[in-house]
């Protein structure tokens, strides 16, 4: 579900930042019987405004800043709610729960010593991410009706309706399977022309295509015997491009030129603009209308808990 975003330190992104978030540490909000404070929302904000750094500058930095301040202030109070929410259904965490959640993310590292050396690098506590899965589990089962709610409310004919009023989204171009040969330019190219016109003369002759691609090619694919899987139109440089949808299948290619080296493409096999099948998108319209459907059902539930709260916020700055 969107807006529940509480393990944002385990994305791998690194925790540093150097803008001046160095305020003492004080009360930035009020949610019920509830408080935010600044240092909550700097812990929010520490991998934003390293990104945005790396990024941005000047008043583009300053803008980005504010939205991301707001954004993750407003994901903090809804939080803050939905946690109070499961207080008063008497929602709970217990604690085998927790250790099981726990223990899947250590089980992610190599030694106990390189899991806090992790922490350390965050600025981590053991604790602290405790408690972040123990908050983790009760938002979960205090927005499980969500979920649910949204499932209940879609029907076969909901999904047959969206295939048919979004064909588009389905519509696949022509693809063709080539398998490709490079010899890169050396330091004398003459000597790169005649390698690949060796290889052409080799493969006219019988010669097998893959086992010369894996003997010769200088291209990323050629261990797999410069097999390039499935592409369309676009994805590969406007000379392969070109050759490659033009040959007709097990058509071997003239050599081609081009900035990186010398080619040679060999057509596999070919597959005609199509419009997937429904049954191939079934599962994929679902899980689209179930997010739609959630995401609506979850904005009407977050401004029913607001409504009936007590939340005031103060000056940032």
């Amino acid at each position: 579900m969107k807006k529940c975003i509480l393990f944002l330190f385990l994305c791998g992104i690194a925790i540093t930042a150097s803008i001046a978030y160095t305020a003492q540490d004080r009360i930035i909000a009020r949610v019920n019987e509830d408080i935010i404070t600044l240092s909550e929302l700097e812990e929010r904000l520490r991998p934003v405004v390293s990104k945005y750094e790396n990024s941005f500058e000047g008043e583009e930095l300053l803008q980005r800043l504010a939205k991301a301040e707001e954004y993750w202030l407003n994901q903090l109070i809804e939080n803050k709610l939905i946690l109070q929410e499961a207080t008063r259904k008497g929602i709970e965490a217990p604690e085998e729960e927790v250790k099981e959640r726990l223990d899947k993310i250590t089980a992610d590292f190599d030694s106990e010593l390189q899991f806090k050396l992790f922490l350390q690098s965050q600025g981590l506590h053991l604790q602290q991410l405790k408690q972040t899965i123990e908050e983790n589990i009760k938002i979960n089962k205090a927005t499980a009706h969500i979920r649910q709610k949204a499932q209940y409310k879609i029907s076969p004919t909901d999904t047959l309706n969206y295939y048919n009023e979004h064909l588009d989204e389905f519509r696949e171009e022509p693809q063709i399977r080539a398998s490709h040969i490079l010899i890169r330019f050396k330091d004398n190219e003459s000597e790169s022309l005649k390698l690949i016109q060796s290889i052409e003369k080799e493969i006219k002759n019988g010669g097998d295509f893959a086992a010369l691609a894996q003997q010769h090619s200088d291209g990323p694919h050629a261990k797999e015997g410069g097999d390039l899987g499935f592409f369309s139109r676009g994805q590969h440089m406007p000379e392969i491009d070109e050759a490659a949808f033009s040959l007709n299948v097990g058509e071997l290619s003239s050599i081609i030129k081009s900035r990186l080296g010398y080619h040679l493409i060999v057509v596999k096999q070919k597959k005609k603009e199509r419009v997937k099948p429904f049954a191939e998108v079934q599962d994929s319209i679902e899980n689209t209308i179930l997010r739609n459907e959630a995401k609506q059902l979850w904005d009407k539930w977050i401004v029913s808990l607001k409504e009936k709260s007590f939340i005031v916020t103060y000056d940032l700055h």
